[in-house]
């Protein structure tokens, strides 16, 4: 039993191997399901149409339930413009009833098997924000004020605002 709790946070902490998924470069398309039950595809659903923020995460994980306050905040300013999304890389058990609770007020989806992490070369704590183009254009392993200042400028150049 230790060993493979050892063996599942060895995964899901060690960075992922593969092709790296960086600032500039094109984002995967991804599929998932969110707690509530409804599918999401990024190429179908917002690839093209709006910008998007990635938030890797797990309910165990300390430094993600300090930030979860700063990203709710950013979603009540900008969720109109940028689609958030949680990502979940923890344990699927009891996963709804912590969204539930916490009144998490945006998507979150179980990444089961790490898919979405791997194809993003992402890891717990990870932030991903995704232009409308489909370009990965911010990449973080915390969360960081610039995210904010990030997401202003999307949904500026959403409204047709100019700097």
């Amino acid at each position: 039993m230790v060993k493979g709790g050892i063996l599942f946070l060895l995964l899901v902490l060690l960075p992922v191997r593969g092709q790296a998924q960086e600032v500039g470069d094109k984002a995967p398309g991804f599929r998932g399901v969110t707690v509530q039950g409804k599918e999401l595809s990024y190429d179908r659903d917002f690839r093209g149409k709006k910008p998007v923020y990635l938030i890797f995460w797990t309910t165990w994980c300390p430094h993600c339930k300090e930030e979860f306050p700063l990203v709710e905040d950013l979603y009540e300013r900008y969720g109109s413009s940028v689609e958030f999304i949680g990502i979940n890389l923890g344990i699927k058990k009891d996963l709804a009833q912590f969204v539930k609770n916490k009144k998490i007020p945006f998507p979150v989806v179980y990444d089961a098997g790490n898919k979405i992490a791997d194809s993003f070369h992402a890891q717990v704590q990870t932030n991903i924000v995704i232009d409308k183009s489909g370009t990965i254009i911010f990449k973080s392993r915390d969360f960081q004020e610039e995210i904010g200042r990030l997401l202003k400028k999307l949904k500026e150049e959403e409204k047709g605002i100019e700097r």
